[in-house]
């Protein structure tokens, strides 16, 4: 068990942070301090709503079963790949105006909207969301996008929109 119940600062870290099973940890607000490392990787922090205090110098996040997570909207400029992966409540993805790798979304059962608003992505990858039913936007800029057959909305104007930015 995590333990924690509040922190004024995690140490600092060259390489990565990882919590698991905190579930006494509700924000990531006022965690870290400068320099504490590149990388999150958090599993099972069910009272996590959010990832803001996160700072804009991680380039990985791996979040897992971290069911307090509804709605994220907000993501280091930095990023180089995100996995968001069985958030069960995790309904709505939007992901902001920034430069990314990879991103992807596996079985989240609940997830049902996806917005991209990222001017750059090389992968893009959502599978096993069966009541997604919406991705709005799309990068200015995109190698691969895959989605399986687990979406429920109309993919002809996701293929359109899509089809003009896939880089070959």
């Amino acid at each position: 068990k995590c333990g924690l119940e509040h922190s004024n600062g995690m140490p600092k870290a060259k390489k990565g942070i990882y919590f698991k099973d905190c579930n006494s940890l509700t924000s990531l607000e006022n965690c870290f301090v400068k320099g504490s490392g590149t990388s999150l990787i958090m599993g099972e922090c069910h009272s996590i709503t959010s990832l803001n205090g996160l700072p804009d110098t991680f380039g990985f996040i791996n979040i897992m079963n971290c069911d307090g997570i509804t709605y994220l909207n907000w993501c280091p400029q930095k990023l180089n790949k995100m996995v968001i992966k069985k958030c069960k409540n995790l309904t709505s993805l939007d992901i902001p105006n920034i430069k990314c790798d990879t991103i992807e979304c596996p079985s989240n059962e609940k997830l049902t909207s996806i917005s991209i608003n990222a001017t750059s992505i090389i992968i893009f990858q959502c599978h096993e969301c069966p009541k997604l039913n919406s991705l709005k936007g799309a990068p200015t800029r995109i190698h691969t996008l895959y989605i399986d057959d687990s979406f429920d909305g109309d993919m002809s104007n996701i293929i359109a929109e899509y089809t003009n930015k896939v880089e070959n």
